[in-house]
């Protein structure tokens, strides 16, 4: 009897032992799957970090339209002007170097405005950036933006913001404290 139990025993040993080798094996081979995902999931995110760096430097290179060169070169040059209380029209014309109906209609068809209304709105957005940025008064700032007159500065600030400059420093200060 006592071999038959050390047979039985030995059996028993060794399909344990077989059983504990193919779990190992089992073990082996997901651990191997994780490490291979783990991996490709890595080269995925290398990838994708890669595209955006293209992107990116697709972004960087992009070439401005000619649309987008005229209104640069308009920004440009109302910067530069701004202060000029007599900029006109044809001081536009002649800066961008194009007859004024090509002028006139290149402009309207990118901002909707004509050449007056236009130089009229980047002075009122102008004014409302110094307001927004410095301490100067209301009178200055109608000086720095080319305009001459307080109540018609007043009166195109209101019609495009819905408030008079007053009315505007006031909120602002208001927020700030």
């Amino acid at each position: 009897m006592c071999l038959v139990a050390l047979a039985v025993v030995s059996t028993l040993l060794v399909v344990v032992l077989i059983a504990n080798m193919r779990m190992r094996k089992q073990l082996d081979q997901e651990q191997q799957e994780q490490h291979d995902l783990h991996l490709l999931i890595g080269e995925l995110k290398i990838e994708l970090q890669e595209e955006r760096n293209r992107r990116r430097a697709e972004a960087d290179r992009h070439v401005p339209t000619a649309g987008e060169q005229f209104m640069a070169k308009l920004q440009d040059v109302m910067d530069k002007h701004l202060e000029n209380n007599t900029l006109s029209v044809n001081d536009l014309v002649d800066e961008m170097g194009m007859g004024r109906t090509v002028f006139f209609n290149r402009l309207k068809s990118m901002t909707g405005l004509s050449p007056v209304e236009y130089i009229r709105d980047q002075r009122v957005l102008r004014a409302k950036q110094l307001m927004d940025s410095t301490q100067y008064n209301l009178t200055e700032i109608t000086y720095m933006v080319g305009m001459n007159d307080s109540r018609y500065f007043s009166k195109c600030f209101k019609a495009k913001y819905g408030l008079t400059p007053t009315e505007y420093r006031k909120i602002k200060n208001a927020k700030k404290a």
